[in-house]
């Protein structure tokens, strides 16, 4: 607080004033543990509040936004308004009855449908909003660097010695007439085939491009069959820890991505948020976009299910894989695929 306001004497003004808001949103205290310490210091009398607390609105937004933050820690970027009620009710059961006036009005923070009965945090549903007007944007584009990217596909069936099936071709082909790409299959049904003849098609035409999956682990899994530099999406975008009200994210909206390609694996981990960064960082007019994930894996644990969501925009091309390579090896690939069919 004193890094924020500079002196005790306005610590106490804001405090005062908008004491949930003074612990939760600048120092950061999580919702239970700032109401314990509110209601104690009214009790007290050594800060004296400008509402009693107990009964209050301050209080019932405090609730509910903890709420749905804790909802979208489980993943879900909505929760029915029945259910929030019940939970605000159960914790903050004093001031209960300004529940229904307070979501109403506190469009800033809370998105409310009421015809579907379900509330969110305003700014998830705005991350939502962007990604789906962007990628419908980047869709729209046409002729973006058309001479960089006109190739003969058939040039790289051949891999190492093995062919590429047509399906696994069409990855080059999609993405050549195509600003965004989905490549989606099962394991062993040959993504990493398919982006390594991409790459030897980019690197041949001079296409720039960056690697990048969610996790440690993923991207040195992709650097290993790929034998080419890949990132976690933070390193990708240069995120550096800074001061508050600076931006951690070294690529974004003002200092895009350089590259014509970026390829995101394993993108089912990603969530909104993530997502959300990875395109504020996308020129439009000068970067291509592939995402390769297998649809049958978890969701992210991040709120939102993109990738699931993404598979049925109908203005992203999607190439899906359907033989699967691995099969004939016997063991857990056999009894997954079985299962899955």
């Amino acid at each position: 607080l004193y890094e924020t306001y500079k002196s005790t004497a306005l610590i106490e003004e804001k405090l005062s004033k908008k004491p949930y808001s003074c612990l939760c949103r600048v120092s950061r205290v999580g919702f239970k543990t700032a109401d314990e310490i509110l209601l104690k210091l009214e009790e007290s009398g050594k800060v004296k509040f400008e509402e009693p607390l107990r009964q209050s609105k301050q209080r019932m937004i405090s609730c509910y936004e903890f709420q749905l933050q804790q909802n979208e820690l489980s993943g879900n970027t909505l929760m029915e308004i029945k259910k929030l009620r019940e939970l605000c009710g159960k914790l903050t059961p004093e001031c209960i009855n300004y529940f229904v006036d307070c979501i109403k009005e506190d469009n800033k923070r809370v998105y409310v449908d009421m015809g579907k009965k379900v509330v969110g945090l305003r700014k998830t549903m705005d991350r939502e909003l962007y990604i789906y007007n962007k990628l419908k944007t980047m869709s729209e584009v046409k002729n973006l660097n058309s001479r960089k990217w006109l190739c003969e596909c058939e040039n790289y069936r051949d891999l190492g010695g093995f062919k590429l099936t047509d399906e696994q071709l069409n990855t080059i082909a999609v993405i050549c007439e195509n600003n965004i790409e989905i490549l989606t299959a099962c394991g062993g049904a040959g993504k990493s085939s398919s982006v390594e003849a991409l790459l030897k098609m980019c690197d041949d035409n001079k296409i720039t491009y960056k690697l990048m999956t969610p996790t440690g682990a993923s991207s040195k899994v992709l650097a290993s069959y790929t034998k080419r530099e890949c990132k976690t999406i933070h390193r990708g975008l240069e995120f550096k820890p800074t001061k508050e009200g600076e931006s951690p994210w070294g690529l974004n909206k003002e200092n895009k991505i350089k590259e014509d390609l970026v390829i995101i694996d394993e993108f089912s981990m990603v969530d909104v948020e993530l997502f959300y960064r990875i395109l504020d960082a996308v020129d439009i007019n000068t970067t291509k976009l592939l995402l390769v994930f297998d649809p049958y894996q978890l969701p992210s644990v991040g709120c939102g299910n993109l990738a699931q969501d993404l598979l049925g925009f109908d203005f992203i091309p999607v190439n899906r894989l359907t033989k699967i390579f691995r099969y004939g090896e016997g063991g857990l690939m056999n009894v997954a695929t079985s299962v899955r069919n």
